[in-house]
């Protein structure tokens, strides 16, 4: 199908809202290959953490229908703090129901201060569980909507599926078609609609999801449940018609963490593309990349997307500063 009946068919099934999704390739020019690009969706938004908005684009409407809506999360969370200003923004009835620390003033969650109502939401323990707790809060209310940790619903999938979409675009402008396609991934959602979306166009291309969280049994699991859905909803047989790669970071592993080999590349990007990364998924995104693109041939065309979410290096000033001057 053209881009163009694929986004119809898309937007006659589903709501959307009207954000302008459309982000920009270009070349970088300091990873030791030819034919890199980068996809730049953190230019979709400042505060809200870039391909993130993707999927908004689908649930804030979805959101809507409802009387109530109960976020659940961790408040240094890039989707909490992305959530939070658009349900502001939409005048929802919202609770939240977070963990961390309340009066953090590091990463996200000093921005989610300046957004939250404490008299609207409950602070949970370390180990609780923020979406089983809201869903008990809900079980007697029809009227409310719980939005899972990291927006991982079927409500976020079409909107997701735009960075697929927008991808073929891209390759449209430029002449190419890229072989190698880099994504992170927490939750999935992602890099999920980045799939089904260059599948609804029978994309070949390879993609490779460093994954900061699931393991990939749990993310293939998900796969095959969102695309039997999105296939019930659209009426249309959907083939996985790209090769699927899945990887795990080699530094920094644990979710969350981070250290000095991730603000060394943080820094050195800045100086030597242009472009600030993030300490929790770019970042680790970019030196993968550094890694993996060592053992495929340069001719290929290879395609790197930035997710956003550059908020989060407040309160690391102090470790980006180091030595900073002689990256």
């Amino acid at each position: 199908m053209k881009n163009c009946t694929v986004y119809n068919l898309l937007k006659k099934k589903f709501t959307y809202t009207n954000y302008d999704l459309r982000t920009r390739c270009h070349l970088l020019h300091h990873y030791q290959t030819t034919n890199l690009y980068i996809k730049r969706d953190d230019e979709l938004s400042f505060g809200i953490t870039g391909t993130k908005l993707r999927k908004y684009a689908s649930l804030i409407p979805y959101a809507k229908q409802f009387k109530e809506v109960y976020l659940t999360g961790n408040v240094q969370g890039n989707h909490v703090l992305s959530f939070l200003q658009l349900a502001i923004e939409n005048q929802f009835n919202l609770r939240f129901f977070l963990k961390g620390d309340s009066k953090s003033s590091t990463g996200n969650a000093f921005y989610a201060q300046l957004l939250l109502q404490d008299k609207n939401g409950y602070w949970l323990k370390r180990e609780d569980d923020p979406y089983e707790v809201a869903t008990k809060y809900a079980q007697d209310n029809p009227s409310c909507f719980v939005v899972p940790e990291g927006g991982d619903c079927f409500a976020s999938i079409p909107g997701a599926t735009t960075l697929g979409l927008d991808i073929i675009a891209n390759e449209e402008e430029l002449g190419i078609c890229f072989d190698h396609i880099f994504v992170d991934s927490g939750t999935g959602v992602s890099a999920i609609g980045l799939i089904l979306g260059l599948s609804l166009k029978g994309h070949k291309g390879e993609v490779h999801v460093l994954s900061l969280a699931d393991k990939e049994q749990v993310f293939m699991q998900k796969l095959a449940h969102y695309k039997v859905m999105l296939e019930s909803h659209l009426q249309h047989n959907i083939t996985i018609s790209v090769s699927i790669h899945y990887h795990y970071p080699t530094t920094a592993k644990a979710f969350g963490s981070t250290n000095q080999t991730v603000f060394h590349e943080i820094k050195r990007v800045a100086k030597e593309e242009g472009f600030f990364l993030d300490p929790l998924y770019s970042a680790k995104l970019s030196l993968f990349v550094r890694q993996i693109i060592q053992k495929i041939p340069a001719a290929s065309k290879k395609l790197m997307i930035h997710s956003g979410g550059a908020l989060a290096l407040i309160g690391f000033k102090d470790k980006l500063m180091e030595n900073s001057r002689h990256v």
